[in-house]
């Protein structure tokens, strides 16, 4: 038998040709490989032998990062980017009508990719593009895409021949569809009674080409939802404001996702995304004044934009479908409801109880 002094120097030389090797990934989840060999996935740690070795991440959507990692005796660690395979390009027309809605988009071997206006992920470099519309010109687009593009706007179609290739297009198994509700054109809520599911639809009325609802007094929430339920929700866009009384409590149901902007008991705003509940000190809408709400898929993030400015992320994605309400007696007046997603065959009929709870 060995004595233990020979037996610690022993463990002694083998750890002076060890060490710990840590990877962590953005986004994490990666798989990693060692020498072609799968290891585990990231966050990774592992005890491992001086030397040198071929690693590799792995994720779906990523590039394949693939780096030499030389060993010694001291813990490694390394925090490592993925590089999306695509990326999310915001396109669109300068005007929002009927003529601009609902256009598709190809790509150079004619699959259709998706509907503009909207987010398109599309592939890193020169990229070319044809938007086709029934009754309308075909678009062309030549794009450089890059980290630093983010939206492209297009000037408005001119209607005319199409060239009919939108039917012959290559369909994906999932096709995107765009829903808008111009209530600039309707008299009633009647005229929207199809796609627009109220609660107690006799406290909503069309206003100056407003969709407009005063709610009650507490939390008894009189919502206007989309009849349609969406597999997936890439963007969503209201154009609306507070009418009245007071500054606060205009409301977006979206998904998981329950938006309250002006909130009276906080004095500021108030987001949830089905795990969170994150408040922001400060009103981001002015009583009177309309505002530009857009909730967009951006890469592994969903962002809610105000006047373009962002005031809230998650890594939720957004599925099920979209209302807006007021609350505690406030009075919202909504103008445009647009939404881009994959619809589902199944109507919406009520609400999901905890979207619309008081928190």
């Amino acid at each position: 038998m060995k004595p233990l002094t020979s037996i610690l120097a022993l463990v002694l030389a083998c750890q002076a040709h060890a060490a710990t090797l840590i990877v962590t990934s953005d986004p994490s989840g990666a798989e990693v490989s060692l020498d072609g060999k799968q290891a585990g996935t990231t966050p990774y740690r592992k005890w491992l032998a001086a030397g040198t070795y071929e690693l590799t991440l792995r994720l779906a959507g990523y590039e394949d990062l693939v780096q030499t990692v030389n060993l010694g005796d001291k813990l490694l660690m390394l925090k490592l980017e993925l590089q999306q395979k695509t990326l999310p390009v915001d396109i669109m027309f300068k005007s929002i009508n009927e003529n601009t809605m609902n256009w598709r988009a190809l790509d150079e071997d004619g699959t259709d990719i998706g509907a503009v206006p909207g987010t398109l992920q599309l592939p890193k470099g020169k990229v070319k593009l044809l938007l086709v519309k029934d009754g309308f010109k075909d678009v062309s687009v030549d794009i450089e895409v890059s980290k630093d593009l983010r939206t492209v706007v297009l000037d408005d179609p001119i209607p005319g021949k199409s060239s009919g290739i939108e039917g012959k297009a290559k369909q994906p198994s999932n096709k995107t569809t765009t829903m808008v509700l111009d209530f600039r054109k309707c008299r009633s809520p009647k005229d929207v009674s199809k796609e627009i599911l109220f609660k107690d639809e006799s406290k909503w009325r069309i206003i100056n080409g407003e969709l407009r609802c005063q709610s009650n007094r507490g939390f008894k929430y009189n919502y206007a939802m989309l009849r349609t339920r969406f597999k997936s929700i890439t963007a969503v866009h209201i154009y609306g404001r507070i009418v009245g009384p007071g500054n606060c409590n205009f409301r977006i149901g979206a998904g998981p996702m329950n938006l309250v902007f002006n909130c009276l008991s906080h004095t500021g705003c108030e987001y949830k995304d089905g795990a969170r509940n994150v408040c922001s000190p400060g009103y981001v809408l002015t009583s009177g004044k309309p505002a530009d709400f857009l909730i967009t898929l951006r890469g592994n993030n969903t962002i809610v934009y105000v006047d373009k400015k962002e005031v809230f992320r998650t890594s939720e994605k957004l599925s099920g479908t979209v209302a807006v309400y007021p609350a505690n007696g406030s009075e919202i007046g909504i103008t445009l409801i647009a939404v881009q997603g994959v619809p589902e065959e199944t109507p919406a009929t009520e609400p999901v109880p905890k979207l619309y709870a008081p928190w």
